[in-house]
């Protein structure tokens, strides 16, 4: 046998080489995980004759490295067994093996072949807590790996809880429901949810719950969690989706009638308010907010009434935004057939209200400009989690200008206007009627009470005195999912009387003016129409007296909290409400 050396390196074999006194070349070698390079060199002839060596391995950087993207965990219940059902999901690139495992808090629980994705399968995890911190990785690739933190509670299950679901068929707006069929009577009140949203209390006994208006979009997964109410350690969670109604459709749009009610007007803002800031498919059509139907593609999502968002895109640009309200704007008041009134509940004593308050007196001065502020709910009737109202207000074109009449929506409890908060009217002269929606548009409810508009206008001169009344109407209450509350409306009446000296209408168009606004400590007001008699420092609920002045243009705000404020500013018989914000 020649006489020479072979060298290991790593577990790779190199050689034989000659014992001739020169380096050799060997590799290439692949990245070393414990960051060094082991070698062995051992003689031909005599294998116990061998010499060992070990070099730090160069770190070398991967052109094509493995990488896992886009990682989805969610999990899918509980099983009697008390192990936890998973959903994986995730993308990968560049990996030279075809298994993936599935660590929880670093240990190994399971491997599965990269096919399988996405997975549904069942795990073992600890009982005695509810977050888990899950990663995957590609096998035998260190550091292609991927971590999520996850919570995945496992209820008790009750052994006579026992639950199918079933589906029932799409209807033509891409939705379709679902019935929860039990296999044994309900054991007691069941509290009903679905994604997180209560929707009932079945009472014991029963064996079947319907669950309507579910998104038939391919995408949504739908998590019922069932909860028995005399036994709340009984619970059972169920999940099945997700379901594809149907492929795009071709309908016509009317841009402006959002709500299919055959009419554009304002009760077509609270659906462009829940879907403001969703994109879908332009219709790509000059002038397509023209009054007149518009062939239209599906967009994928749908509201609570199962209406599809494209009604929502009124200019037809692909975007829901402002530039739609404008567009409303331009249609407001056509219609296309008989005008479907949207449904509302009756409402109570109990009921919030939304009404137009009117001057302590009751009385107004003719010839003069008002400033009377809309109240939506009241201290003792805090309005909880809403997202949007629509109301009319009705008056006396007779006795109330309709040409200068105007609604301002302040920043108040509901938002900010044009940053999270819109709104649109109409006034209608010969029905002596103002239509207004107020709406979010940024997918979070909100609850309070006070001041949500003021509305503006001139009394009409008269010879004598005459009783009126301002009348709120036909008013809606929404939340961000489409459910509609109880709202009570009221009928304010007031007198108006002879103004106690002549003024115009066109000496009041600048009304009160107060300086300096932002202000420290004083505040100066200035108005044409007369001296202050009265004015009242009101927290932003427009209920709240702060501090009240008297027979004085002059106040002192010194000792109030920086913030903003309502002044109600009383001048003879005129109110004026200005807002004002202490530094």
């Amino acid at each position: 046998m020649q006489k020479g050396y072979i060298i290991y390196a790593n577990g790779m074999l190199f050689g034989p080489f000659p014992y001739n006194g020169e380096a050799q070349k060997i590799g290439p070698f692949p990245n070393s995980p414990s960051g060094y390079i082991e070698f062995l060199a051992v003689d031909v002839t005599n294998p116990t004759c061998f010499a060992a060596a070990k070099a730090e391995a160069p770190k070398c950087v991967d052109p094509n490295p493995c990488k896992i993207s886009n990682l989805a965990i969610r999990g899918l219940g509980c099983n009697p067994d008390g192990s936890r059902r998973l959903y994986i999901n995730f993308k990968y690139e560049n990996v030279l093996n075809r298994l993936f495992d599935v660590l929880v808090d670093g240990k190994i629980i399971g491997t599965f072949p990269l096919i399988r994705l996405p997975l549904e399968a069942n795990f073992k995890l600890a009982q005695d807590k509810d977050v888990f911190k899950i990663s995957v990785c590609i096998n035998d690739s260190k550091g292609c790996c991927e971590t999520q933190e996850v919570k995945l509670p496992c209820e008790r299950p009750c052994p006579d809880l026992i639950v199918d679901v079933k589906q029932k068929p799409c209807n033509a707006g891409g939705a379709f429901s679902a019935d929860l069929i039990f296999k044994n009577p309900t054991p007691g009140p069941l509290r009903i949810a679905i994604n997180g949203k209560i929707l009932d209390t079945l009472e014991a006994g029963k064996n079947i719950f319907a669950i309507n208006g579910l998104l038939g979009d391919g995408v949504t997964f739908f998590k019922v969690e069932l909860l028995n109410l005399r036994d709340t350690s009984c619970k059972r969670t169920v999940t099945f989706g997700p379901v594809k109604c149907r492929n795009m459709r071709i309908t016509d749009v009317w841009p402006g009638d959002v709500n299919l009610d055959n009419t554009a007007n304002h009760f077509d803002l609270l659906h462009i308010g829940q879907a403001f800031g969703s994109k879908g498919i332009a219709r790509f059509q000059p002038n397509s907010w023209d009054w007149k139907p518009t062939p239209a593609l599906d967009w994928p999502e749908i509201f609570f009434d199962a209406i599809n968002y494209k009604h929502a895109d009124v200019n037809g640009d692909g975007e829901i935004n402002r530039l739609d309200i404008e567009a409303l704007s331009f249609n407001f008041g056509l219609s296309h057939g008989p005008f479907t009134r949207p449904k509302s509940l009756p409402a109570t004593d109990l009921d919030p209200k939304i009404l137009v308050e009117m001057p302590a007196k009751g009385e107004l001065a003719d010839s003069t400009r008002f400033e009377i502020p809309i109240i939506l709910g009241a201290n003792n009737q805090v309005i909880k989690d809403i997202y949007g109202v629509a109301f009319s207000v009705k008056f006396d074109p007779k006795l109330i200008d309709p040409k200068a009449l105007t609604i301002e929506v302040p920043t108040s409890w509901m938002g900010q206007p044009q940053v999270n908060l819109e709104s649109i009217f109409k006034v209608y002269p010969n029905e002596g009627r103002i239509d207004i929606a107020i709406t979010r548009t940024d997918q979070n409810e909100v609850s309070g009470y006070g001041v949500v508009a003021k509305m503006k206008g001139i009394i009409i001169d008269l010879v004598g005195r005459a009783e009126t009344k301002l009348k709120t109407d036909d008013a809606i209450l929404n939340r961000l999912d489409g459910e509609i509350l109880p709202l009570n409306t009221e009928e304010t009446a007031f007198n108006i009387v002879d103004a106690p000296r002549a003024v115009r209408p066109e000496d009041l168009l600048s009304g009160v003016t107060v300086y300096p606004n932002p202000t420290n400590s004083q505040l100066n007001i200035a108005s044409v129409a007369g001296s202050v008699t009265d004015v009242k420092v009101m927290a932003l609920d427009g209920k709240t007296v702060v501090k009240t002045f008297r027979n004085s243009n002059q106040l002192n705000i010194d000792d109030l909290r920086p913030g903003m404020y309502f002044l109600r500013i009383q001048i003879g018989q005129q109110v004026f409400f200005e807002r004002v914000v202490k530094q």
